[in-house]
This record gives C-alpha cells, structure tokens and sequence, in this order.
C-alpha cells in the first residue's frame, strides 16, 4: 500500500502540472519539521484540493474524508490512500458515534508525529472567499496534545487561490502560511478548555484568510 500511495502521488504530481496553465507554490519554508501537524486548507473542490495539498507540501498526508464514499470496491484504495471516514448528520445520527474511533486514530497519528489533512470548513463550495471554519482541527489538535504533552503540534493555514477549479489550463497559487503551534496553548488550555478552543480556531481563521 505504501508503494501504491508514492505511484499515484507521482502521478497526481505530473497530473497538476498539465491541468494547470500554471501552479505556483508559496511559503512551503513556512511548514514545520520538527512535529506533527495539521494541514488546514480552503475547500473549494472535493477532488483537486487534496491533490493538491498531497503533493506539494513535501509531506505523507492522512486525510479525513466524509464517511459515504467508504464502500466497495473503493476500501482498499482508500485505505492505501491513508483516508479516514468522518461521519456527518445527513449520513445518519446514529453512526456519529463512529466517529470516535476516527478521532482516536488521529491522536494516534499525531503522538508519532504523522500528519494529517482537514478542511475546517467542513465542505466544499464555489465561494472565492473563507467560509466559517469549524472547531475541528484545533479540537483535534489540543485534545491530541492533551493526551501526548511532549509532542509538537502544528495547525498549518494553506490558501488554495484557483483560477478556476472545474476548468482546466487557469493558473492556481498554493499558500502556506504562518503555522500555529498548539503547544503554546497548553496552560489556558488546561484552565479554561473552552475558551482556549475558541482562540485557538480564530487564530487559524486569520491565519487561512490572509
């Protein structure tokens, strides 16, 4: 499986450079080496922005990925592909409890300093501006560091800026911006969850509109 992911990632790569007219990449200086971290990223389409993020930001992505494409006869390359269900209410109330296992993986990945990718919006959209971004990512992120204290735990903001996302031969820009450590977070953190939550997603949602 490991093969596989490192074949299509070669492929997607060539893939970019002939669907795009011209892709430019800024800031990749800016992603950490020295932790785990979370790629947070605009969502504007389902299929080419976790391409897109994957194969440019020099790093092997766990991605998460809503619940209902995980089905036959896709599950193995799913798997190969590191992608992990998030279970929405529309895919039933009763299978949210799922997604705890999910979660746990996460923190699992986190503590041996593997990375992972989120879209805070939550879904994609034509919007050529931030839509409200979730708690997700940084709830990921703090939980994660609450369980592994020692471990570094980055929230990394990325702009994916199309010319346009459903037609081929438009110039795209990847940003990569200033990286949010979630470590020094720790002491509010532990005096008011809540509060320090709260700071930690509007941090990232400056972060991602600049």
């Amino acid at each position: 499986k490991k093969k596989f992911y490192n074949f299509i990632t070669i492929i997607l790569s060539l893939y970019n450079y002939f669907f795009f007219r011209k892709l430019t990449i800024t800031g990749r200086e800016k992603i950490p080496n020295d932790g785990a971290i979370i790629f947070s990223p605009n969502h504007q389409s389902a299929l080419l922005d976790p391409l897109l993020i994957g194969v440019t930001c020099g790093k092997s992505l766990y991605s998460l990925t809503r619940s209902d494409v995980f089905r036959k006869p896709f599950l193995w390359i799913l798997d190969a592909m590191q992608t992990l269900p998030v279970y929405r209410i529309r895919d039933g109330f009763e299978k949210l409890h799922l997604n705890k296992k999910t979660f746990e993986k996460c923190h699992e990945l986190l503590k041996v300093k593997k990375h992972l990718l989120i879209f805070p919006e939550g879904k994609h959209h034509d919007n050529y501006y931030l839509m409200p971004i979730s708690k997700g990512s940084s709830r990921i992120g703090l939980e994660s560091l609450k369980k592994s204290p020692k471990t570094k735990i980055y929230l990394q903001p990325v702009g994916i800026n199309y010319g346009s996302h459903i037609h081929p031969h438009h110039n795209c820009t990847i940003v990569y911006g200033n990286p949010i450590k979630i470590n020094d977070f720790t002491n509010l953190h532990k005096k008011n969850p809540a509060k320090t939550l709260n700071k930690v997603r509007l941090q990232l949602d400056t972060e991602m509109r600049k």
